[in-house]
């Protein structure tokens, strides 16, 4: 059998912890189902290699990756390295040379895990959130004059192509046909007039071309974007309004195949306010409820009032 070549590139920081363990459990994965082996090349890009050298990659990087059938990337970023040299230097050029359009995001709930989601199931907490991955902001068209100077301007232009936005919003329909058959299509297009229109209307048109799927739009500052929430009590005023109940949920993605119908119970918990008496509570009771066998920190005034108005008192 012809084993699987993958260019393994760990990066910087976590991804140098999280690439090793992610090849061992893939070699084992293939191990237990009779498949082809893993042939790795070890590749060290990254922004130490940026210190030293000068590049993040070789000239010759991308057409070196090429040789492979897949990538394995890690992460990468450094405080010693300005964030956008990083990005440019290293994983941008990827997508955009091999055209990984696709940035694909699962959110589950899983057994054993603590999570702000852990009132959630496995059944009402299933989600798939899919971003465009190479244009919009990525797209890198822009520039900057006068730099320096007072009269220095900058200029960075978001790039949506009607082929671009079909690809990612038919991929997304088809993840959504194999699931729950329910699409939610995110952008903030009542501001921004012509390439979140554009993105609407492209998404209208492939959601006539899967007639069993449900497509809803949201605007991206909508709470509860792909689900609803609730409180265990239901709210005794503005029951119907999905932004009455706290904590509330804000999903900010381009596209996302949403959560079951079934609402997400959650307890309500009063938000903190900002202050060094408020960091002390949350240090001394990091969960609301007396973790610990310590006792629960003293809710905030106005937290107290907050709690006695959303309960219609």
């Amino acid at each position: 059998m012809a084993a699987y070549k993958i260019a393994v590139v760990p990066g910087d920081g976590i991804g140098k912890e999280v690439v090793p363990i992610g090849l061992a459990a893939a070699r084992r994965a293939l191990e237990v189902t009779g498949s082809p082996p893993l042939a790795t090349t070890e590749l060290d890009w990254s922004c130490e290699r940026y210190l030293r050298q000068g590049s993040l990659m070789p000239a010759d990087g991308l057409a070196r990756l090429a040789e492979h059938d897949a990538i394995l990337f890690g992460a990468v970023g450094s405080p010693q390295v300005p964030d956008h040299v990083s990005l440019w230097g290293l994983l941008l050029p990827i997508r955009q040379h091999f055209d990984l359009y696709v940035n694909l995001r699962p959110v589950r709930v899983l057994d054993g895990i603590l999570s702000p989601l852990r009132h959630g199931t496995r059944e009402t907490v299933d989600m798939l959130f899919i971003r465009e991955n190479t244009e919009g902001e990525y797209s890198g068209v822009g520039g900057r004059f006068h730099q320096g100077s007072p009269d220095e301007v900058a200029l960075q232009t978001a790039v949506y192509s009607r082929r671009g936005v079909e690809r990612i919003a038919r991929y997304a329909f088809e993840r959504a046909r194999e699931r729950r058959k329910k699409v939610a299509s995110v952008t903030k297009s009542n501001a921004i007039q012509y390439t979140a229109v554009l993105w609407d209307e492209v998404v209208r048109d492939v959601a006539e071309s899967f007639p069993d799927v449900e497509m809803t739009s949201y605007l991206v500052d909508a709470p509860g974007v792909a689900g609803r929430c609730r409180r265990e009590q239901p709210l005794r005023r503005y029951p119907d309004r999905p932004w009455g109940c706290a904590p509330r949920f804000a999903w900010a993605g381009r596209l996302c195949e949403p959560q079951p119908i079934q609402e997400v119970s959650l307890p309500l918990r009063a938000g903190p306010r900002i202050g060094a008496g408020d960091r002390r509570a949350r240090d001394r009771e990091p969960h609301g409820d007396g973790v610990g066998g310590r006792a629960p920190a003293r809710t905030p005034r106005r937290a107290r009032c907050q709690r006695a108005h959303l309960a219609g008192s």
